[in-house]
């Protein structure tokens, strides 16, 4: 099964999910049954290409064969959806996830934070962040930069500027990319000094 997997997945970085649909296939006509590292393989690529029905078959497919989805495959879908928009898709995957009784991971509550952060959705981020460190999840930058970005198009010039304060406290690595965004901050505030 690993060079099933590798090669959808090479198809998938690619954007060619017709390919890794066709191996996807093939295991079927060799008699062999797909396995969960197999079904998060084609959902990641069905959700790269933004082909969401097709992700979310797969999720039931996965179900149906008596698969337990792992959290990886929900993460690529909650990361997918958000992508498209679908901040309340995205919420209802993780709830479902979490009823499953798997734990998001770190990656899973980055997508999510995204997914909020472009619709705008600031309060449910800072809350989102707050429950991570509730659950002893830490948050990394990648999550951090989505609510740095948040407050970038919002201009909360003084909430971004506490946030990378307390990333610098925390002894994390601010690159120019973090730094961009806090000038970007200023700038849609309309404080050019301090941009």
């Amino acid at each position: 099964m690993f060079a099933f997997c590798g090669l959808i997945n090479a198809y998938g970085k690619v954007g060619d999910a017709e390919k890794a649909e066709h191996v996807f296939n093939r295991l079927s006509e060799m008699g062999l049954k797909p396995d969960a590292h197999v079904y998060t393989s084609m959902i990641d690529v069905y959700g790269k290409v933004q082909q969401l029905d097709r992700a979310m078959a797969m999720l039931v497919e996965m179900k149906s064969e008596g698969l337990e989805p792992c959290t990886q495959a929900y993460g690529s879908l909650i990361d997918s959806y958000g992508k498209a928009g679908y901040w309340d898709s995205s919420m209802e995957l993780m709830q479902q996830m979490q009823y499953e009784g798997l734990r998001p991971n770190v990656r899973v509550y980055s997508s999510m934070l995204e997914a909020y952060r472009r619709a705008g959705m600031l309060e449910e981020m800072e809350s989102l962040i707050e429950q991570m460190k509730a659950e002893g999840e830490l948050p990394d930058l990648v999550a951090f930069k989505s609510l740095l970005r948040g407050y970038c198009h919002t201009g909360q010039a003084e909430k971004a500027e506490n946030l990378v304060a307390m990333l610098e406290d925390r002894g994390m690595e601010l690159n120019t990319s973090e730094y961009n965004i806090l000038m970007e901050v200023y700038r849609v505030a309309g404080d050019i000094v301090a941009a």
